[in-house]
């Protein structure tokens, strides 16, 4: 059930087509999606919310869709194209709005999993959107985690939902956050290609609430303005506060000095290379001023290191960015994202590594 180089990454989608589709179908392509069940373009407004998720998961490096038509709003339908496509093996499942039948699939993909003795961790994961007028506050009260049991790694929600102009279209839609979302939950990129617009903005009280929830929410980044998934901060930190040397301290004082609190990884190279980077980093920060050329020169560092550590771990591949985006994560401190690929439940691991 986890990823592997020879297995593709892939979406399930339940929903309805423009054209019949009388069983599940599997497409490696936006084209042949469009040639089975319709074109995207023909479709009225605030419709066809499974081929705008296609669209977009294809075009953010998904590479494989699989559909079981189903009336959302018809619960044995929904339940009944869940179980036709499982045996396929998704990755994560995912239909697009909020519905009534929500917690239809819920208790089906639960009970599917207990048949199946799967780890909490491992793949399908299922994503839900929240209502289109739902406030994060709201959201977060509802599943807050101090009064309802925490919800499993498997199940993600997803807020809010996103302005998008999908190709073809010949104008902006507002379009449910699991549309968009599949790709950057999976981790085949980190920020959405296309035009994308969240007008809101939470507050970091609600971020820190939101992760402890269990709530995955999109949000723009950087000058470009791309949309990611904001990480938050971590659920054992303090507050979060704009001034910058009360949050570095906050950081510092539950990790070793210069690095962020996030989830270590249980092997005994682990602390040597959350060390090795550490040092790398702050030997550049001392002699380099906060910029472009920092950036670039820690971005060289950690990968070098990384080069070195891959030979002798379980490191299968991974990526170094530090640049202005990143940058804006610490409080205009530098900070450099590693991404790690590991042939383990947890694949993608973050080492942020900011200044003393």
């Amino acid at each position: 059930m986890l990823p592997s180089a020879s297995r593709p990454s892939s979406l399930a989608l339940i929903g309805q087509a423009l054209r019949p589709v009388a069983a599940t179908l599997r497409v490696d392509t936006f084209a042949k999606f469009q040639e089975l069940c319709g074109e995207l373009e023909s479709a009225a407004p605030g419709t066809y919310w499974v081929a705008h998720a296609a669209c977009h998961a294809f075009m953010n490096g998904m590479e494989r869709v699989i559909l079981a038509p189903a009336d959302p709003s018809a619960p044995e339908q929904v339940q009944r194209a869940l179980r036709a496509l499982l045996p396929q093996r998704p990755e994560l499942i995912a239909m697009p709005g909020d519905h009534p039948t929500h917690d239809r699939l819920v208790t089906t993909l639960q009970d599917w999993r207990r048949e199946q003795g799967l780890d909490p961790r491992d793949f399908p994961w299922l994503l839900l959107d929240a209502p289109p007028q739902a406030s994060l506050s709201a959201l977060c009260a509802e599943h807050d985690p101090d009064t309802h049991p925490p919800p499993p790694p498997w199940l993600h929600r997803v807020w809010p939902w996103v302005s998008t102009l999908s190709p073809g279209r010949r104008g902006e839609e507002r379009l449910p956050g699991t549309c968009v979302a599949a790709a950057l939950l999976r981790g085949t990129t980190h920020r959405l290609r296309g035009v994308h617009e969240i007008p809101v903005r939470p507050s970091h009280a609600d971020l820190a609430r939101a992760r402890a929830a269990g709530i995955d929410v999109l949000g723009v980044f950087g000058q470009r303005r791309l949309v990611g998934l904001h990480h938050g901060p971590p659920k054992s930190a303090p507050p979060a506060t704009d001034d910058a040397s009360q949050a570095h301290a906050g950081a510092t004082a539950l990790a070793p000095p210069g690095i962020a609190p996030l989830p270590a990884v249980e092997a005994p190279w682990a602390e040597r290379l959350n060390l090795a980077l550490n040092d790398a980093c702050q030997e550049e920060i001392r002699r380099h001023a906060n910029g472009p050329r920092l950036w670039k020169t820690l971005e060289r560092r950690c990968r070098a290191i990384l080069q070195g550590y891959q030979q002798a771990t379980h490191i299968t591949r991974f990526h170094v960015r530090c640049d202005e985006e990143t940058a804006s994560w610490g409080y205009g401190q530098p900070v450099v994202e590693i991404l790690l690929w590991l042939p383990q439940r947890v694949q993608h691991l973050h080492f942020r590594v900011m200044p003393r």
